[in-house]
C-alpha cells in the first residue's frame, strides 16, 4: 500500500483501511462473497494480498478457526499480537507472490486500485494469483467502483480530478469492472469469471445511516491522500529548483575565495586577466554543481514515478549518470572536484570496518596518514618538479 500511502501517517493509513473493511462487510453481508463456507470449515489455507493492519484475515481466522491465513503487504501494518493460524510477511508483492505454485484455497485482494498500475495488474498480479491458487481454489478481488452517479458540480469535478491523478500514475480508474474481462486470458484459468457490484446511494436525506457516513468518510479521506501525494510531488519540484540554486550558491561559495588566493599567489599575468580566470573558475564550479543537482533530483524523482518507491540503486544510477554528463569534462576545476570526492570516498571507507565494529579504532591514525601523505607529496615534487 505505498503509491499513495507513503506519505502518510501510518496510523491514520489504518484507520482508512479499517474503515474501508467495515463498509464492505457492512455492504456485502460478510467478509466474503465466493461459495467457500464449506471449504474454510473443513480447514484451508488462505492468502490475504495487500492485508494492511490485518483487520480482514484476523476476523476470518476468528470465525473460520480450521484454516491458515497468510497475509501479506509492502508496509509494517501488521498487528504485534496475532492469532495462532495466522502468519503476516513483509514483501513487495507488485514484481512477484514468494510462494510455490498451488498453494493456496482462497486468496483475497482488495482495496488496490490506488495501488497497482495496469502494467502491474497485467504483467504480474492477474499470473501471479493464478499460480499460488490451487485447481478448484477461488480468488476474489474486492474494489470500489469510481463512478459516480447524479453528482453535483462540484463533486464532479473532484471526482475527475481523482481520475485523472491516478491515470497520470498508470491507474486505471476503471480497473474494477474490468477484472473480469482481463482474467479469461490469464494462463492456466478456464472457470467461469464472476463479477457482482453493490451500490450504496449518498444523500442528505440517509445522513444518519452509519454505513453511508463510514463511506463518505472513506472516500473523502483517500481523496486526501491523493492530495496530500501531490503536494508531495510538488514539494519534490521545488526541491529540484532549490537545489539548482543551493548547488550554485555552495559552488561559488567553495570556488571564489580559493580561486581568489591561489591565482594571486601563482598566476601571472594582468589584472584584467587574473579576474577573468577567477570569475571563470567560479562559474564553472557554480553551474557544474547546479547542474549536478538537478539532473540528480530529476532522475531520483522520475525513477520513484517509475516503480512506485525509491529503491537502493536508484541514487546510484542518478549520480552515475549526472557525474558522466557534468562532471565528464576532463578540465581543472572538474578535477578537483572529482579527486575531492575520491578522497572523501577512500576516508570513509578507511573508516568502515570501525563504524562497523569489525575492529577497534587504531591510535594516531590521522597523524600517520598526514605524515605519509605529505612525505609522498614533497617526494614526488621533488622527483617530478
Amino acid at each position: 500500500m505505498e503509491l499513495f500511502f507513503e506519505k502518510n501517517n501510518l496510523g491514520t493509513v489504518d484507520e482508512i483501511i479499517h474503515l474501508g473493511h467495515c463498509v464492505l462487510r457492512e455492504v456485502w453481508g460478510g467478509n466474503f462473497s465466493s461459495p467457500i463456507k464449506p471449504l474454510l470449515t473443513s480447514g484451508a489455507k488462505v492468502l490475504d494480498v495487500g492485508c494492511g493492519s490485518g483487520t480482514w484475515i484476523c476476523e476470518m481466522s476468528s470465525d473460520y478457526p480450521t484454516s491458515r491465513y497468510i497475509g501479506i503487504d509492502t508496509l509494517p501494518l501488521f498487528p504485534t499480537t496475532k492469532p495462532f493460524n495466522v502468519q503476516f510477511i513483509q514483501h513487495d508483492f507488485l514484481s512477484s507472490l514468494p510462494f510455490p505454485d498451488a498453494t493456496f484455497d482462497f486468496i483475497h485482494i482488495r482495496f488496490m486500485i490506488f495501488e497497482l498500475t495496469d502494467t502491474i495488474w497485467e504483467q504480474v498480479m492477474y499470473s501471479e494469483l493464478v499460480r499460488v491458487c490451487k485447481v478448484g481454489g477461488w480468488i476474489e478481488i474486492s474494489d470500489p467502483e469510481l463512478n459516480l452517479r447524479h453528482e453535483g458540480p462540484i463533486t464532479e469535478r473532484t471526482n475527475n480530478f481523482f481520475r485523472r491523478k491516478l491515470q497520470s500514475r498508470g491507474v486505471n480508474p476503471e480497473i474494477t469492472s474490468l477484472h473480469a474481462h482481463h482474467l479469461p486470458s490469464t494462463p492456466n484459468i478456464s472457470s467461469n469469471i464472476y463479477h457482482e457490484h453493490r451500490e450504496i446511494t449518498i444523500s442528505s436525506r440517509l445522513s444518519d445511516d452509519k454505513v453511508i457516513q463510514s463511506f463518505t468518510t472513506y472516500m473523502l479521506e483517500s481523496y486526501r491522500f491523493i492530495l496530500n501525494s501531490i503536494g508531495h510531488e510538488l514539494k519534490l519540484i521545488l526541491n529540484n529548483s532549490n537545489g539548482f540554486r543551493n548547488g550554485a550558491v555552495y559552488g561559488a561559495k567553495i570556488r571564489f575565495p580559493h580561486a581568489l588566493v591561489m591565482t594571486f599567489l601563482f598566476r601571472t599575468g594582468s589584472l584584467k586577466d587574473k579576474l577573468y580566470f577567477i570569475f571563470d573558475a567560479t562559474k564553472m564550479h557554480s553551474a557544474n554543481l547546479a547542474k549536478f543537482v538537478t539532473i540528480y533530483k530529476t532522475l531520483m524523482y522520475l525513477q520513484r514515478k517509475m516503480v512506485g518507491k525509491e529503491q537502493n540503486g536508484h541514487s546510484f544510477m542518478a549520480g552515475l549518470i549526472g557525474g558522466y554528463y557534468v562532471f565528464g569534462e576532463n578540465n581543472n576545476v572538474n578535477q578537483q572536484i572529482v579527486l575531492y570526492v575520491f578522497a572523501r570516498i577512500m576516508v570513509g571507507l578507511a573508516k568502515l570496518p570501525v563504524a562497523r565494529r569489525a575492529m577497534d579504532e587504531p591510535k594516531n591514525t590521522f597523524p600517520i596518514f598526514a605524515a605519509v601523505v605529505w612525505g609522498t607529496v614533497i617526494l614526488r615534487l621533488l622527483d617530478y618538479p
